[in-house]
């Protein structure tokens, strides 16, 4: 008869796993903290409507479009920390 026998994780892999973990977590809130951004951005644009200068206006939709850019990035963190997890 085979007997496994389940070993602990080594203290690297615990740490390695706790860091990937935080990753994870890093990468959903700066997905939703890109949302944030890109939501009041627009939303300032929307509700300024034709009281914004062209200036300002050009910011507003720079400041979506950096949203947008955080949100992707926490995004493909989040995916490539799940995959490093998973060792593919």
């Amino acid at each position: 008869m085979t007997q496994i026998i389940d070993t602990p994780p080594s203290p690297v892999d615990q740490r390695r796993n706790t860091t990937l973990i935080a990753v994870i977590i890093g990468g959903v809130l700066a997905s939703l903290a890109g949302i944030g951004v890109m939501v009041y951005a627009l939303a300032l644009y929307t509700s300024a409507g034709t009281n914004l200068s062209s200036n300002q206006s050009t910011g507003c939709l720079l400041i979506a479009v950096a949203g947008f850019l955080v949100s992707a990035a926490g995004t493909d963190l989040r995916h490539n920390a799940h995959r490093h997890r998973r060792g593919i």
